[in-house]
């Protein structure tokens, strides 16, 4: 009986530390998420058409917009994520660094030959699309 009782015990702890632990490794995902999802998205052309779109349109609206498109897009990104899965991960790794390597190489190239005032241009650019769209 008193074997039982302990093996009991000994169980219901490793429940809570496999909880804990849980809680733990989501919190972090989520907190990861989150910081990479504001940095990535701030200053980007969806950033300046939200805005633009909040001044024209109800901003409720623009904002419940905005928060559904964007969780749309991170669903699908979690599910090819979670699909990669059943793709052996060195093949993985290397894809992602060559698709890394690729884009942050013509960022940094768009980046170092841009001219003075583009930002101007690409402000106007947005707001452009978003006249155009009737939106």
């Amino acid at each position: 009986l008193h074997s039982s009782k302990k093996n009991l015990q000994i169980r219901l702890m490793d429940s809570l530390y496999d909880s804990a632990s849980f809680i733990a490794r989501f919190s972090h995902a989520l907190l990861v998420s989150l910081v990479f999802i504001i940095v990535s998205e701030l200053g980007d052309k969806t950033f300046f058409i939200a805005a633009i779109l909040a001044m024209r349109r109800p901003r409720m609206v623009v904002f419940l917009g905005s928060i559904f498109a964007l969780g749309l897009m991170h669903t699908f990104s979690v599910l090819v994520g979670m699909s990669a899965k059943l793709i052996p991960r060195y093949l993985t790794q290397t894809v992602a660094s060559v698709l890394l390597l690729v884009f942050g190489g013509k960022m940094l190239w768009e980046g170092w030959s841009m001219k003075e005032g583009c930002e101007q241009e690409e402000f106007d650019e947005v707001k452009q699309e978003v006249s155009k769209g009737e939106v």
